[in-house]
């Protein structure tokens, strides 16, 4: 028998004794409490409400997996940008701003939860329309815009952009919004590090076309977001007025 347990190596282990580590006690603990549970649930409830449990157990991990993947997202809305940046959202279902001086006019909105990237909710009680820069200096208009003055960010919903006639492609680093009859690109904007898309929308006159000079054949340049000319006249003509 010596001779045989030599021959595998195993000699030592019988003359010499093993010592369990530290970690392997506390993993054959755990792995008996597992099965020790698991056989008195077993003894104690039916196959078929097991599997409901099983499955009910798995909807509520899915649920807090969602949950903290909106806290981190959340942290990364926390960046130092100006208040008239907006970011193009798909998980938020309409447009929210937190600057009330982008507002030309506010009205009560019916009373409204709107849950925030923190998995914190919040009353909306006002909802109003947005007023912009065109490339030639005119105020133009978003409308439907929910105010909501602790908001980290300005938000543009991609729902709410797709309800109202427009096309939201997500190609590669960039955020292509597109009018949906025409095909002609609005906006076109570059994922930061963050993995956001920041458009900003208030200081265009500064970058804007200028009739009659080189500018005019060069594309709308925001510091964040790209609007072409046509998507200029789109958006002067059918999204913002």
């Amino acid at each position: 028998m010596q001779t045989l347990l030599k021959s595998q190596d195993l000699w030592d282990f019988v003359e010499q004794g093993y010592e369990d580590s530290d970690e392997a006690n506390r993993f054959r603990g755990n792995k008996k409490k597992d099965s020790k549970s698991l056989a008195i649930i077993q003894q104690v409830v039916h196959d078929n409400f097991f599997s409901r449990i099983a499955a009910t157990i798995k909807a509520s991990l899915i649920n807090l997996a969602e949950r903290i993947q909106r806290r981190f997202k959340s942290h990364h809305y926390a960046v130092d940008v100006p208040n008239d940046v907006w970011f193009v959202d798909s998980d938020c279902s309409n447009h929210m701003c937190s600057n009330m001086e982008m507002f030309k006019e506010l009205v009560e909105s019916r009373k409204i939860q709107v849950r925030l990237g923190d998995d914190k909710s919040i009353q909306v009680e006002e909802k109003g329309t947005v007023a912009v820069k065109d490339g030639h200096g005119n105020t133009k208009l978003i409308y439907d815009v929910y105010f909501i003055p602790h908001l980290a960010h300005n938000l543009l919903s991609v729902g709410q952009l797709i309800s109202t006639g427009y096309m939201v492609l997500f190609v590669d680093r960039f955020c292509v919004i597109k009018e949906k009859k025409s095909g002609q690109i609005i906006a076109k904007v570059c994922m930061m590090e963050n993995r956001m898309f920041p458009l900003q929308m208030s200081n265009v006159e500064k970058d804007a076309l200028v009739s009659g000079t080189q500018e005019a054949s060069r594309l709308w340049h925001l510091r964040y977001g790209h609007l072409n000319t046509n998507g200029l006249k789109i958006l002067h003509e059918e999204i913002l007025s």
